[in-house]
């Protein structure tokens, strides 16, 4: 998890931001949090935030903590220059036994890392300026689970320490990513449709923005046909893919092995079946969830403008790529659980993975070398 460069030597100006109906609710767990953000994940900050904390005035037992938290990387970037050494514990060694940073108590929220000091807030100001939660926070998701209403957006008086605006983006780039992004919302929460189908509505709409970016979105045919799901395949699939992130995501590496030691031996259909009816039976608004859920993840990642999209196609294979891998996940992690709080354990500990690594890019290349990429074939996949 990074943040991009910056520094706190001046004030930050108010703007006019976009924020999700549950982000001025949001206040930090503390030492209540089940899985604080600074326990069993990689934090990164950027070099000259990394200065800055060489040079901060502080008593004695301040400087040891912030000398033993802080260490340079193996070829460092200057957006990825030194990452917390977790303690025997796995914990951040500025966290008090309060749930508290010691660096926030002793020194004042100024001197804070980026990362430390906003998340889960992941403010932005390229293509608009917004902010939301990240998914990872069990508070987040906490949040967005507290009603069945549908995710609502409204403009606040906010400052954040940004960086410039991106170079070369226009004043009319910066309204069509507003305009594609409301009606993808549109679509997402039309609870008239399945999830599913309104999922490949938005893959039927991004096929023709890719054609005619000029198109008139709401003269675009989303419609979509029925497809016949096909469980065996799909989660064949999904296991080789699940292995590979078993492998390569500390994070969620037991969850992908818990997941395969319930699929592996026997019929994968009636493993399927038992896991889907209890996770309907615990969660009988899953569909909401998930749907909430989604909309948060894509509101922060500047869908479909997110930055490893090509084109607008391989934001859509990412959105399906996601959406399997969170239920396919979910399904068979739930099966011994009883609770929306287990769910949202699960759910923000993956989202570790989605929201804060290159998931989109791997998702997406892991699903192109099961020949897992066209429309049709997604589909059916999704259909589990």
């Amino acid at each position: 998890m990074a943040i991009k460069d910056g520094s706190f030597e001046h004030e930050p100006a108010m703007k006019r931001t976009i924020i999700p109906d549950y982000y001025a609710g949001f206040t930090c767990k503390g030492a209540s949090c089940r899985n604080c953000c600074c326990s069993g994940w990689g934090v990164t900050i950027p070099r000259q935030q990394y200065y800055t904390l060489l040079g901060i005035s502080c008593d004695k037992k301040t400087r040891e903590r912030i000398d033993r938290t802080f260490l340079p990387v193996l070829n460092p970037t200057p957006e990825r220059f030194a990452e917390i050494n977790h303690n025997h514990l796995g914990e951040c060694p500025l966290r008090m036994e309060n749930g508290y940073c010691m660096l926030q108590y002793r020194c004042g929220e100024k001197v804070l890392p980026w990362v430390c000091r906003y998340y889960p807030r992941a403010p932005r100001n390229d293509y608009a300026c917004e902010s939301s939660c990240s998914n990872s926070c069990e508070k987040t998701l906490e949040l967005l689970f507290a009603s069945d209403d549908k995710l609502t957006f409204e403009t606040r008086e906010l400052a954040f320490d940004l960086p410039a605006r991106t170079p070369g983006l226009t004043d009319e780039d910066q309204s069509f990513y507003v305009r594609v992004r409301e009606f993808c919302f549109e679509i997402l929460e039309n609870r008239t449709r399945p999830l599913t189908t309104r999922i490949l509505m938005i893959g039927k709409l991004m096929a023709a923005l890719d054609r005619d970016r000029y198109a008139d979105m709401r003269m675009i045919d989303v419609s979509v046909p029925e497809y016949v799901r096909d469980i065996p395949q799909t989660y064949r699939l999904l296991l080789n893919i699940a292995g590979w992130f078993a492998d390569n995501s500390r994070s969620i590496s037991q969850y992908c092995r818990d997941n395969e030691t319930y699929y592996r031996d026997g019929d994968l259909l009636p493993k399927y079946e038992a896991a889907q009816r209890h996770f309907d039976t615990v969660l009988p608004n899953q569909e909401i969830l998930f749907e909430k859920m989604l909309i948060n993840h894509l509101f922060m990642r500047q869908f479909p403008f997110q930055d490893d999209a090509v084109t607008f196609d391989d934001a859509f294979v990412s959105l399906c790529g996601t959406y399997l891998f969170l239920r396919y996940l979910s399904l068979s992690l739930m099966l011994p659980k009883q609770t929306l709080t287990d769910f949202v354990d699960i759910m923000a500990k993956t989202f570790r993975v989605v929201a804060h690594t290159g998931f989109e890019k791997n998702i997406k290349i892991l699903l192109r070398n099961e020949n897992a990429v066209d429309f049709g074939t997604l589909a059916v996949l999704i259909q589990a």
